[in-house]
């Protein structure tokens, strides 16, 4: 019987199901190899991090501002005075420049804004808010500073915002302020690095840690030094005729106190994006977090899988295997 059976599956099925066989393990291992590759790439998987901050534009604080002065000042012209200039960064200077602007109706003004707020007096200030040392609303120097209540940033006097991430350009290794700080290594070719944390002073895991090449990674304070930038230069409406709205308000530190509150304001909603971007970078982070568990997974997956297939393939060998023996014994006992 055992025979028969033998010889029907030899000659009717045999051929077919080692077809079947060798296609069957070719897909299986095409099939594993590509959920290899796939969970490997997937437990890869790095947070695509938004970096762009954004913040408010100046005819939002200008509507805080101004919407229940009705002061009116008259215009004098005044003379403008050469001055050396500060060794500060251009876009710096050119935001104290657009300041300024406000400040011509009277010589005691320009005369009193040259004095009380120098390019490098305005490097300081923005140096503070850089190192998250700036009190907002702060009337330290003399000037009067009201923040406008109920603004959508929940901007208040006393309040603190967090340090900015900064760029170091040096040779040596630079110590990190805060996490996110980046550093352009002119020693390498400029090779670029970020900070995972404050105070970071070497190139390892959890400190320096070298960016791709294509990485297009911006600081945050050059991103709030830029939106003032753009901020200040939309303000400048009517400074060539004296009639800004800043030019409204006659006393002195209470216009500078204005310009402060303004940058306040600019600075608060600078934050309130920078929090909507830590909220968005966390989903993303936890997207990346789950590819890369699920890129585990599916090659634990291949991994089991492929044991299925090594045992499948000792039991065919063992059945195959037995069919020969019968076979060869049955030839012995013919020639027997």
């Amino acid at each position: 019987m055992i025979k028969k059976l033998y010889k029907l599956f030899e000659e009717k099925y045999s051929g077919a199901l080692r077809v079947l066989l060798v296609l069957t393990t070719l897909g299986t291992l095409l099939l594993a190899a590509y959920m290899s590759i796939d969970g490997l790439i997937k437990t890869r998987a790095i947070a695509d991090k938004e970096d762009q901050v954004n913040a408010v534009a100046f005819s939002v604080v200008e509507d805080l501002l101004f919407q229940a002065q009705i002061e009116t000042l008259e215009e004098k012209e005044v003379k403008e005075e050469k001055k050396e200039e500060e060794k500060v960064p251009e876009k710096i200077k050119a935001i104290h420049a657009s300041m300024a602007k406000h400040f011509k109706d009277e010589t005691a003004n320009k005369e009193q804004f040259e004095e009380f707020l120098k390019p490098i007096t305005l490097q300081g200030i923005l140096e503070l808010m850089k190192d998250g040392m700036w009190m907002i609303g702060n009337n330290s120097a003399g000037w009067q500073v009201d923040i406008p209540e109920d603004n959508e940033w929940n901007c208040a006097e006393g309040q603190t915002k967090p340090a900015l991430t900064q760029t170091f350009a040096q040779d040596g290794i630079p110590t990190s302020i805060t996490t996110g700080d980046l550093w352009v290594d002119t020693n390498d070719s400029d090779k670029l690095y970020r900070a995972e944390s404050a105070g970071a002073d070497q190139i390892t895991w959890g400190g320096w840690v070298a960016l791709p090449l294509s990485a297009q990674i911006g600081d945050q304070y050059s991103q709030l030094i830029d939106h003032m930038v753009s901020f200040w230069k939309s303000a400048e409406k009517g400074t060539d005729t004296n009639s800004s709205k800043f030019n409204m308000t006659v006393d002195f530190n209470g216009r500078l106190g204005q310009v402060i509150a303004a940058n306040d304001l600019l600075l608060c909603s600078f934050h309130g994006s920078l929090d909507e971007l830590d909220e968005i970078n966390a989903k993303k982070q936890d997207e990346a977090l789950e590819k890369q568990l699920e890129g585990m997974d599916q090659i634990g997956m291949v991994g089991e899988g492929l044991g299925v297939l090594f045992k499948f393939f000792a039991m065919f060998a063992a059945v195959v295997i037995a069919l020969m023996l019968y076979r060869i014994q049955q030839t012995i006992r013919r020639n027997d």
